[in-house]
């Protein structure tokens, strides 16, 4: 007898895969669009953007462009297009529940590729959705994956893959490029020798790893391994702190994390974070910093009384690890919740410079952590990166260019140009003037499907209605 859940994931699945069929012709065109070049910055006004099959055929002034009588045209006077949107840190293929609640949130919110970052979820199993996606047979966001966590001896969580030898740290990079993941991601508890040993391998096999720093490690011995892209920036005030190395030491005896960040933030040293950002800038160390988790722990009494409307998409059961009784990451104590403020606005503080120094950022949540949410909080975490410093242009590139010139995609994705895969978003407003206006979404192509607003709040309405033991506000 099927689970009720498993009933609902076959039910959207098949809806999601319907819903650009009917809509979707031979071929689409918007007209009297204005295109942002997401590299410059540059708006061109009153152009025809033509999409046949997955792929943009032609792109040019409203006046020359034709538009085959048998192709659907939108009229998109004062609107924008954009190129489709990138989360590059998600956990969305952790069990067999989440695809069909997650997939349709990203694309509604513009979101038309995303990086896994690991979990439970075999990496056959992960590698399946991934090519289901690319195939069409499933209805998503282009999928990036891993496969399962590699960690130490003592995983955080069940199905990783654990190493402690140099040896161990080599047969896990061989195993998961064999398998077909596309790069593994590091977790914390990796010992020195394994990191080392996956560096190595990594580099001869050509297979990026990324993801967190492990304790034995500095960030700085990271960026010089070639690690490719750092999460929450891991390690950054540490290393930056006058007292780094009577830090570590605590840190290594199991000092309070609380003391620890406060006295980070008192001995932050700016000469030191500016020799370590030159580092990244010199080895092209990617950061992703994550900020919405990192603000959503510490104010996380403030949103919970909120009562944010997307809770309504988000299943119980997943809402129910959002408070301290369950997870020990979310502090109650008012001292350590002053303290993880105030680390949040350093962290804030530390974003700008990166960027500043010319250290390449992109846009990453860490959804369904406390209060990141599928898609939305995409552009929550671009409003962040404006917080930081960064222009709205800067931001949006965050999610657009820079992830698709991370992953070595440039020549297929990330500008709205001739012969690029249609992954595309249509807004109401322009996103340079207001990055909030990324969330003012009309339209979304996501492989050459054309899916509406009448069909994306279809997708929104969908899951509203059938995820089961959903969160109430």
């Amino acid at each position: 007898m099927r689970k009720p859940w498993a009933v609902f994931i076959i039910a959207v699945i098949a809806a999601i895969r319907a819903v650009p069929c009917e809509a979707q012709t031979e071929e689409i065109a918007f007209t009297h669009v204005a295109v942002v070049d997401v590299r410059s910055g540059n708006i061109s006004p009153d152009m025809t953007v033509l999409i046949s099959g997955q792929k943009i055929r032609e792109v040019g002034s409203s006046r020359v462009v034709h538009v085959p009588k048998r192709a659907h045209s939108a009229d998109a006077r004062g609107k924008y297009l954009i190129p489709g949107l990138w989360d590059m840190h998600v956990h969305s293929l952790w069990n067999a529940e989440r695809p069909a609640m997650f997939f349709p949130l990203f694309l509604a919110n513009g979101v038309t590729g995303v990086r896994e970052m690991g979990g439970p979820m075999p990496a056959a199993d992960q590698i399946r959705w991934r090519d289901q996606v690319a195939s069409g047979a499933v209805i998503g966001p282009r999928l990036v994956v891993p496969g399962p966590f590699v960690d130490g001896p003592h995983p955080v969580w069940p199905g990783s893959i654990k190493v402690v030898t140099a040896d161990d740290g080599k047969k896990a990079v061989d195993s998961l490029k064999s398998a077909g993941a596309d790069f593994l991601k590091v977790y914390t508890g990796v010992s020195r020798a394994a990191y080392f040993g996956i560096a190595v391998e990594a580099k001869q096999q050509n297979f990026p790893f990324v993801g967190h720093v492990p304790l034995e490690v500095g960030v700085d011995e990271a960026s010089k391994a070639g690690q490719k892209s750092v999460e929450h920036l891991m390690g950054i005030l540490l290393y930056s702190s006058s007292k780094s190395d009577e830090l570590l030491a605590d840190l290594m005896k199991g000092m309070n994390s609380n003391l620890l960040n406060n006295q980070m933030l008192d001995t932050y040293d700016p000469a030191k974070a500016s020799t370590l950002f030159a580092l990244f800038v010199k080895n092209a160390t990617w950061q992703v910093p994550t900020l919405t988790i990192r603000h959503a722990r510490p104010y996380l009494k403030e949103l919970q009384a909120s009562n944010d409307p997307r809770l309504k998409y988000i299943l119980k059961s997943i809402t129910d690890d959002w408070g301290p009784k369950v997870d020990a990451r979310q502090p109650t104590d008012p001292e350590i919740l002053a303290s993880r403020k105030r680390l949040f606005q350093k962290e804030m503080e530390v974003v700008g410079s990166m960027h500043g120094a010319g250290v390449k950022l992109m846009a990453g949540t860490d959804t369904p952590n406390p209060y990141c949410f599928p898609g939305f909080s995409l552009h929550d975490e671009l409003g962040f990166m404006v917080q930081a410093g960064l222009t709205p242009l800067e931001a949006l590139q965050t999610a657009t260019i820079n992830p698709v010139k991370f992953l070595g995609l440039t020549k297929t994705l990330g500008t709205v140009e001739k012969g690029k895969i249609a992954d595309l978003v249509l807004l109401d407003a322009n996103p340079l003037e207001s990055i909030a206006n990324t969330k003012r979404i009309t339209a979304v192509v996501s492989a050459g499907r054309l899916f509406d607003r009448e069909a994306l709040d279809g997708l929104l309405a969908g899951v509203a209605a059938n995820v089961p033991g959903k969160a109430t506000r």
